[in-house]
């Protein structure tokens, strides 16, 4: 018997060490990842292990949380959630991304608008780099209608279902 409880703890280090190892493998960086990003993805998978605030969007991807509970220990009310791959910090409602709030990417990207069951609704404005877009995203978060704004130069390209439609206020073919 004793020998039976000594290696149990043995055998789950081992595995959680075998998950880890399964998860870096999944995470080995696409073109668009940096290090960074990558490394930040490990430190979250790392810790949703051990930490009582790992939560679950309702689409299943995993979050650890800091912010308001409800009395069954639910992310509801404001809140930051840190993902793999970005941070969100608004409102939630039920555990999921509900009412104001900012996503940013490891990119730099920075998505600010309202959110309803954790996806952009109507208006938002989005910067990255020297671009700020004003306008609507499509479902996979690219340039749905708006204006996106070179902040150095002041050009301006008008989009229209996700095509570009005019450079300065000049349509183009």
């Amino acid at each position: 018997k004793d020998g039976k409880k000594k290696k149990l703890p043995l055998v789950m280090g081992i595995i959680a060490m075998v998950i880890v190892v399964v998860m870096l493998l999944v995470l080995i960086p696409k073109e668009e990842q940096t290090i960074a990003e990558v490394q930040q993805q490990t430190e979250v998978i790392e810790r949703a292990a051990d930490e009582p605030n790992c939560f679950s969007l309702s689409t299943g991807e995993e979050y650890l949380y800091e912010g308001e509970m409800d009395s069954l220990n639910v992310p509801n009310g404001y809140g930051k959630a840190t993902f793999a791959n970005r941070v969100y910090v608004g409102y939630f409602t039920d555990g999921d991304m509900n009412g104001s709030g900012e996503l940013t990417f490891g990119s730099g990207k920075v998505i600010r608008g309202s959110f309803v069951d954790n996806m952009v609704l109507d208006s938002c404005i989005v910067r990255s780099g020297v671009y700020e877009f004003r306008g609507t995203l499509m479902s996979d978060l690219e340039f749905g209608n708006g204006i996106n704004k070179n902040t150095e130069t002041g050009d301006e390209y008008e989009y229209v279902d996700g095509e570009i439609t005019k450079i300065n206020g000049e349509k183009i073919k």
